[in-house]
């Protein structure tokens, strides 16, 4: 049993630490977003059906939070942050940070 009292837990993925960062249950909790390898990947609670949704190589994805409704994903890139569907469609950039060069006296 877990410590919650909710039944049986079950580890949904393996690997070291660094491949499954910033878990984060959709508020229906029917699915899991989470951060591996610079990228933001959404999987069903059971582990099965795992999807790439944004972040490659020169173009980090970090921190996924769902949207109240579970229809969207915002996370943070570097000096960004986005939002796109949970289906990987329709991304766009919400906020532009100044580059760090650019307020340094």
């Amino acid at each position: 049993m877990d410590s919650m009292g909710g039944g049986n837990t079950q580890l949904l993925v393996s690997g070291s630490y660094n491949n499954y960062l910033h878990p984060e249950w959709s508020p229906d909790g029917t699915k899991i977003a989470f951060t591996r390898e610079n990228s933001i990947y959404v999987m069903n609670a059971d582990g099965s059906n795992e999807v790439a949704l944004a972040g490659v190589a020169g173009n980090p994805a970090y921190y996924p939070q769902w949207s109240p409704d579970g229809n969207w994903i915002v996370f943070d890139g570097i000096g960004i942050t986005d939002v796109i569907r949970i289906d990987g469609s329709d991304r766009m950039t919400v906020l532009e940070s100044a580059a760090v060069t650019d307020w340094i006296p």
